[in-house]
């Protein structure tokens, strides 16, 4: 008799961090995700690796990430960030659509900057090359949510305050020259999982909303919305076990 065919693989997660953190923001999420092979890697400039040279473009991070993918062997992978992090999944997904396998949008958005929220990034841009960063208590607080716990606030405040000021600048300013990926996500037609904190002040659940509205467009598509209660705009950090069980629970739905 023949043999059976073989079931394929789930494909590997890759999950980006959000700004002004590093990957270590994931750390507790191995553990909450058995089975998953979980890829949780610096963006270039954080976590004490080299910052990019030349005009800051969010394309040099999405290349980071391809450079990982074809280091690993990793032909598809499910990629996902948080802020930033998803900034980033949305310019891989712009670039290399064949490499992605499916998206988790958490905290984040499509949507370019408002010509005083570009401006804004700039002058901090500026203001840190010149004087340095604020300390990682103030990068961080208008980034959580108020029920967010002691625990929570420290460690986003040590992760924050190891930003080097030159990665923090280059950052800065590669997103205030970022596009509108909205269209992308629409013609994508890949399994999305949108995760938002309840009381995310800077990406709020509007934005998510609009984010799965766009990714459920296509006839293909499958989006699910995820709103994580007493949590702001770092749902890792804050409520990791919430964060991790959306991500168990459509992972294991959609890939088996």
């Amino acid at each position: 008799m023949p043999d059976r065919e073989q079931k394929a693989s789930p494909p590997p997660l890759v999950l980006l961090h959000a700004f002004p953190l590093d990957a270590r923001m994931f750390d507790r999420l191995p553990d909450m995700l058995p089975g998953i092979d979980l890829h949780t890697p610096h963006l270039p400039g954080f976590g004490g690796t080299e910052v990019p040279s030349g005009r800051p473009d969010l394309g040099r991070y999405a290349a980071a990430v391809i450079a990982l993918l074809d280091a690993a062997g990793i032909d598809r992978a499910v990629i996902g960030g948080v802020s930033m992090g998803g900034y980033v999944t949305l310019s891989v997904l712009a670039t290399w659509p064949e490499r992605v396998a499916g998206l988790v949008l958490a905290d984040t958005r499509s949507t370019a900057d408002t010509p005083d929220a570009a401006a804004g990034r700039l002058t901090r841009a500026t203001d840190a090359e010149q004087r340095g960063l604020p300390s990682g208590e103030e990068l961080v607080a208008p980034l959580l949510g108020p029920a967010a716990t002691e625990g929570a606030r420290t460690a986003a405040a040590a992760l924050a305050a190891a930003a080097a000021p030159a990665a923090f600048a280059w950052a800065q300013r590669a997103m205030a020259a970022r596009g509108d990926t909205t269209a992308v996500l629409v013609a994508a037609e890949v399994p999305t999982l949108v995760v938002v904190g309840a009381d995310d002040a800077v990406t709020p659940p509007a934005d998510a909303a609009a984010l799965a509205d766009a990714a459920g467009t296509g006839t293909a598509a499958l989006a699910t919305l995820v709103q994580i209660p007493g949590a702001g705009h770092l749902t890792p950090i804050e409520t990791p076990t919430e964060f991790a069980a959306a991500v168990r629970d459509w992972y294991s739905a959609t890939f088996g």
